[in-house]
């Protein structure tokens, strides 16, 4: 039986696969799970799926996994109190579902744990080359609602410069935005998620946790 971590992973990796086929249809349709890279569309396109995560946070964010997207009203008060010793709190949505956590201390914010998630991908590319001969990234932000357009544009810019980067683009996700960057054109774009359809944003996460479930179980 496989453990949670895989669980994890397969959540992830099928939420980035949803969120592109469903925001960015006209570029990614058709993504299938893979293993390095994560998705492929087709036999030389690649996507490789990481989470940019606080050191300390890294509990907090396995024992979400475990009330996410729930009612709070049915949340195991294990995990509550085990979040709160954490130093964290969840907060839900206008019907009661869990769809994030913030600790109750400030964390300063910078893009320096989008660096080190971008640095440790592009590290293991250069050890162990992809297969696919067009490769992107796809990162999550270490909290729901945590960034800001011009913080993850000094984060494209500084892609922009080291211009060493083996994947032609990064997206950077939230729970209400996606940021894309193509680091060859040096153009970047905002999707206000949310703003284009909740309902459908809402549909990518159930059909990921079902999924990694079902695949997993």
């Amino acid at each position: 039986m496989s453990n949670s971590h895989d669980k994890e992973k397969k959540y992830y990796e099928y939420l980035a696969k949803k969120i592109l086929e469903t925001y960015i249809p006209e570029k990614y349709e058709n993504l299938t799970l893979s293993d390095r890279p994560d998705l492929r569309m087709g036999d030389n396109f690649g996507i490789e799926v990481t989470r940019a995560v606080y050191p300390n946070m890294t509990q907090a964010s396995g024992t979400f996994q475990h009330i996410a997207r729930k009612s709070i009203s049915q949340v195991d008060g294990r995990h509550l109190s085990l979040l709160e010793k954490l130093g964290c709190r969840v907060f839900t949505n206008e019907k009661g579902f869990v769809f994030g956590y913030v600790p109750y201390e400030a964390i300063w914010i910078n893009d320096e744990v989008l660096k080190v998630a971008y640095q440790k991908k592009v590290n293991k590319y250069e050890t162990t080359p992809l297969t696919t001969i067009k490769n992107d990234l796809f990162i999550y932000s270490p909290m729901d609602n945590w960034l800001e357009e011009d913080l993850v544009k000094g984060f494209m810019e500084w892609v922009y410069k080291t211009q060493k980067s083996p994947f032609e683009c990064i997206i950077v996700f939230e729970y209400s935005y996606l940021y894309s960057y193509n680091v060859k054109r040096n153009e970047f774009s905002a999707f206000a998620l949310k703003e284009l359809s909740a309902q459908e944003l809402e549909k990518c996460y159930e059909l990921a946790k079902d999924y990694a479930l079902s695949e997993n179980g």
